[in-house]
């Protein structure tokens, strides 16, 4: 059986501090023995490896336009040593 990733992500803003909650799903393979990592991106040179960061956007005058937020979600089973990635972005 192969591993799935459904990558959901929202994006809350506020006076320039963005909330961004992951509410992806990973469908295991029936192994208990795997790992899930994030990968936000969030466009302007800074990344996190939180589930759900937030994230205060300063100087934007040299990030190009437009700007997009990017999670990465990689799931690895070792068990079987099986691995799977999925990336979206949002404007």
């Amino acid at each position: 059986m192969h591993s799935v990733i459904q990558i959901q992500f929202l994006i809350m803003v506020r006076s320039g501090t963005v909330n961004f909650s992951d509410s992806s799903t990973v469908s295991n393979s029936f192994s208990t023995n795997y790992s899930v990592s994030y990968l936000w991106d969030f466009g302007d040179g800074f990344t996190s490896t939180q589930q759900s960061p937030c994230h205060t956007y300063g100087d934007l005058s040299n990030v190009s336009f437009p700007l997009y937020a990017t999670l990465t979600v990689t799931y690895f089973d070792s068990t079987i040593i099986n691995y799977c990635i999925d990336t979206d972005s949002v404007q």
